[in-house]
């Protein structure tokens, strides 16, 4: 009877720790929208004024009702990307930025009338909880499998022993799954401190997490091709490796690729010329987050839009 008390507990603390995990990612989005939302916007208009793109001058053909119906059209598809990146906006908050009012029966058409908007206080919408779903789901699925809560559970002695009901499978896929949860979290981490964190950060944990598995499996059967057998406790480090850098995966396969007699293959190169990583003071957390805007070398920076780098990134 003593045993089978101390194995719920066991049973009872692994279940927490698989909850708590499993809901940390997706309890920081919905806390950084619910109290940073507001203040994101009013920064937001702020910047765009800094940098020009509310104003600039106007042709002298121009009336001044036309440049003023022209700044509030810019200002509404601003607001419009704002929206979806963040979720609904109130028509509370949107009339004093556009300075206008509600349009009436004849004006339906112009763009910035205020039916885009939520007459609600609603902050949430779809578009933007679905990544966050998708991401969560899949870091479920990840910790099920890496410390599934119907497991064989580790022999204790003393309190001091339950910490071994926490001990993750013993197999590459479950490191593979550790070393991108952990780059994730981080990365969520770095991004809500930065207040930085939208929808497609989740996008790219789901992708990471993806990229993992997929990857150490590919790598297994590669180094296997190569006919090096590694030990255990060097695939569950290799799987972590992967995991935190999916890259390293494509190497090793491309490696053996090589070795495959017969066969003369050319396969691209995922290394770039001009890393991101050679300019100063960017860091591997950096780099992720430019290539989320399609920026993976230092070319891609050079010709980048440097107005939309600082509206949808955090950097100076």
């Amino acid at each position: 009877q003593d045993d089978q008390r101390r194995r719920y507990r066991e049973l009872a603390l692994r279940s927490v720790f698989l909850v708590v995990v499993c809901l940390l990612p997706a309890t920081m989005f919905y806390l950084f929208i619910f109290t940073r939302k507001d203040s994101l916007l009013n920064e937001f208009v702020a910047n765009l004024d800094r940098l020009g793109l509310l104003g600039g001058r106007q042709p002298t053909f121009f009336s001044r009702s036309a440049a003023r119906e022209a700044r509030q059209r810019k200002l509404y598809t601003y607001l419009l990307r704002f929206q979806a990146a963040y979720g609904p906006l109130r028509k509370t908050q949107v009339e004093p930025i556009l300075q206008e009012s509600p349009a009436d029966p004849g004006q339906r058409g112009r763009p910035w009338d205020l039916t885009s908007f939520s007459d609600t206080g609603s902050i949430i919408a779809l578009e933007t909880t679905v990544p966050v779903i998708i991401a969560t789901v899949l870091i479920a699925l990840g910790w099920l499998i890496t410390l599934p809560p119907w497991g064989e559970l580790r022999e204790t002695h003393s309190p001091g022993d339950w910490l071994k009901s926490l001990a993750p499978e013993n197999n590459a896929i479950s490191f593979a799954f550790l070393g991108a949860y952990l780059f994730s979290l981080q990365m969520l981490f770095r991004r809500y401190v930065r207040r930085d964190l939208r929808p497609n950060a989740y996008m790219a944990v789901s992708l990471r997490i993806i990229a993992a598995v997929l990857g150490t499996w590919g790598a297994l059967q590669a180094i296997r091709l190569l006919q090096t057998e590694l030990p255990p406790e060097q695939q569950y480090v290799l799987g972590f490796t992967i995991g935190f850098f999916p890259r390293v995966a494509w190497q090793i396969i491309e490696a053996a690729t090589k070795k495959i007699s017969g066969l003369v293959l050319r396969l691209p190169s995922l290394k770039n010329p001009l890393p991101l990583a050679e300019l100063a003071g960017l860091t591997v957390w950096h780099e992720a987050r430019l290539e989320e805007e399609d920026i993976e070398n230092i070319p891609n920076m050079a010709t980048a839009d440097i107005a939309e780098l600082m509206l949808t990134t955090r950097f100076p």
